[in-house]
């Protein structure tokens, strides 16, 4: 299989090539550099951590996704705060990512192997058309950052692929072996979502559901007044008893959890005394300038002839037709201009002959671009494309080269860069010989930590998300921890250590009370809203409003008209705590619903009623209906991918080793 990936891969001398960024993400950041190794041995001596149909799974393998579904979670949390959990659960990742690692592994063995009944027979420039395809290899290799081993023609460095491999403790056989499973789930993927049809009604209904704007008649019921009615009830000794025990099994409520203090050191390249001579500044900016001191990007001037796809039913012919100009032109190529004219379907660069003005990678359509970039020679003439406007012919007229920053612009730069890049390395190696736990020297540490350039209490804390208390209890056996944080290396030292318990209930008797009368206020507000709703069939809400108004507070609202891409409308009815996402879900003027402003038991009830829909707009319609549909038939393919794995599981036999 190499000798087809290669087809796609463009070798440089290795001499050119350093790649400590890489490195130390991969090994001092990412710690992979001990884990797979471990892994490895230790799928070696278990057979894998599950079987599936008596196949092994790799620690390795969910080792690795569990890693990528960690960094996708705090990426969403940072950009996306408390709506993480809405798009994170839309990509299958919910609660433990260890959890969702280990299932998604599993789906994809089962996938493999039933690619490997059916005999799918992967064609190598398939495989080389995959091997230059960015988005895929980073989707199957997470824990690789491909944007560094791609060179300005969109082709994959051999060499800086095989160095990183090393380095994350990988080796070609099985890079092959995860790429060739990839492309075999992809393909049977395709095959069982086949073509899926999506009736017209389906395709407007989704139209009204996602542009057409709303008008709602909101009741909000104060949760408080449900409380304060509740709490002038009296409650036993043995009736508090039972709830406490009941919240412990079902939820462990009551658990004080384990809480730890300890102290943080810190380290950077000044107080390691890291320094680099002016060779080693000279070839870091050689080896690093096409990704880091470009200062303008290499640019193309090309011709295009469009055969567009609007208004034309039969696309077969029409790449008939495109090939076939395609080649006569590679016969001669200064016809290039001339058929331009006569024949492109973008009329604005036709008068010119197809020319269009310089420009760099991401600035074009990407496929039309790619073929671009590829020319060798100006006059060269691609292959025929198909982009979103039709099938492309390019022609390379001339070409820019990349222009970079001289050394002496970005000197002082790159000798930052170089000593934090040396100093990573330095510390990860230290820190690796120093803190492991069966050969742990406190005499050789306490040496090792003079170096510090500060040191942080840390106080007496439950685990945080943050990374600084991940490493605090990630501490066992008194090892410190040690984590790098951009130029800064850190080493946390465990002080204190409380044990998770359970207070007994004469202790919390208070706090038990109160969440006792919380939870039985929920439930009443949750009857009082079932039975509100019934009656609102019946009764407008003006009249449920007057008839309980003098028993709860409530409060009465019309929302005006509310789209559900309307992000500043939302964001006020999301602050006064509406359930917007359920009742933009609502399709049936006059239909009214109740509802909880949130999980917790404390959140206010809503009854709301679609009072009117906006009129459909047929115009609109037409203009969104493509991509609509294409959006619905992406949701149905994923669906029948699920039910063909639930399928291949309910007919497998999965057993977890440990």
């Amino acid at each position: 299989m190499i000798t087809q990936l290669r087809r796609s891969l463009k070798s440089k001398t290795a001499k050119n090539i350093v790649l400590w960024a890489i490195i130390a993400i991969l090994v001092a950041v990412l710690g992979l550099g001990s884990i797979i190794p471990r892994l490895f041995k230790e799928d070696a001596k278990s057979g894998g951590i599950a079987t599936v149909n008596g196949k092994p799974i790799s620690a390795l393998s969910v080792a690795i996704k569990a890693d990528e579904y960690q960094r996708k979670i705090q990426f969403f949390k940072q950009y996306f705060g408390a709506e993480a959990i809405k798009y994170l659960k839309m990509m299958g990742i919910e609660g433990d990512p260890r959890k969702s690692a280990y299932e998604t592994v599993i789906q994809q063995e089962l996938l493999e192997q039933a690619a490997d009944r059916m005999n799918i027979h992967l064609d190598s420039d398939f495989v080389a058309t995959k091997m230059s395809d960015k988005d895929f290899l980073e989707r199957e290799f997470s824990f690789i950052n491909f944007e560094e081993l791609f060179d300005e023609f969109g082709l994959l460095d051999q060499e800086r692929l095989a160095i990183v491999l090393r380095m994350s403790r990988l080796t070609i056989p099985q890079f092959e072996f995860i790429l060739r499973e990839a492309l075999k789930r992809d393909v049977l993927g395709a095959i069982v979502s086949g073509s899926s049809y999506i009736p017209e009604f389906v395709v407007k209904g989704k139209y009204m559901l996602d542009f057409l704007a709303r008008k709602y008649s909101v009741l909000q019921f104060d949760f408080d007044s449900f409380l304060k009615k509740e709490k002038e009830k009296s409650v036993s000794k043995e009736e508090l008893k039972r709830f406490y025990n009941q919240q412990n099994r079902l939820e462990k409520r009551y658990w004080v959890p384990e809480k730890r203090s300890g102290i943080a050191y810190m380290f950077n390249a000044d107080s390691y005394g890291v320094s680099v001579d002016d060779d080693e500044i000279k070839k870091s900016y050689e080896d690093n300038k096409r990704k880091l001191y470009v200062k303008e990007n290499a640019k193309i001037q090309a011709r295009r002839i469009l055969f567009a796809f609007e208004g034309k039913e039969d696309r077969d012919k029409l790449l008939e037709q495109a090939r076939k100009v395609q080649a006569d032109l590679v016969i001669d190529p200064s016809q290039f201009e001339k058929i331009a004219r006569e024949m492109s379907d973008d009329k604005e660069t036709a008068k010119n002959g197809g020319l269009l003005p310089f420009f760099s990678r991401g600035e074009r359509n990407r496929e039309f671009e790619k073929a671009a970039f590829l020319l060798q020679a100006d006059g060269d003439v691609s292959a025929v494309v198909e982009t979103d406007e039709g099938y492309e012919i390019a022609q390379r007229v001339k070409r820019k080269e990349t222009e970079f920053k001289t050394l002496g612009e970005v000197k002082s730069e790159v000798r930052k860069n170089l000593r934090s890049r040396k100093f990573k390395r330095l510390f990860a190696g230290n820190m690796n010989n120093v803190l492991r736990s069966h050969e742990f020297n406190k005499n050789e540490f306490e040496n090792l930590i003079a170096k510090a350039s500060k040191k942080k209490a840390i106080e007496l804390q439950v685990k945080k998300d943050d990374r600084m208390s991940k490493a605090l209890f990630r501490i066992r056996d008194d090892v410190p921890a040690f984590y790098v944080d951009e130029d800064t290396g850190v080493v946390v030292v465990l002080k204190d250590l409380k044990k998770r318990h359970l207070p007994i209930l004469d202790s919390i008797e208070n706090t038990v009370r109160d969440d006792y009368y919380e939870k039985q206020a929920s439930n009443m507000l949750d009857a009082f809203l079932k039975k509100a709703t019934k009656e609102a069939k019946i009764k407008s809400l003006d009249e449920l409003k007057t008839l309980y108004g003098n028993q709860y507070r409530i409060k009465m609202d019309q929302t005006g008209w509310v789209k559900q891409n309307d992000a500043e409308k939302t964001a006020v009815l999301r602050e006064k705590g509406y359930p917007v996402e359920k009742m933009l879900k609502m399709t049936k003027t006059g239909f009214a619903d109740d509802f909880r402003g949130g999980p917790q038991e404390t959140s206010d009830g809503y009854l709301v009623k679609l009072d009117e829909i906006e009129k459909f707009n047929e115009q609109e319609y037409e203009q969104k209906m493509q991509e609509i549909k294409k959006g619905l038939v992406g949701e149905r393919n994923m669906a029948q991918i699920q039910e063909f794995i639930a399928f291949l599981s309910r007919n497998a036999t999965i057993k977890t080793n440990r």
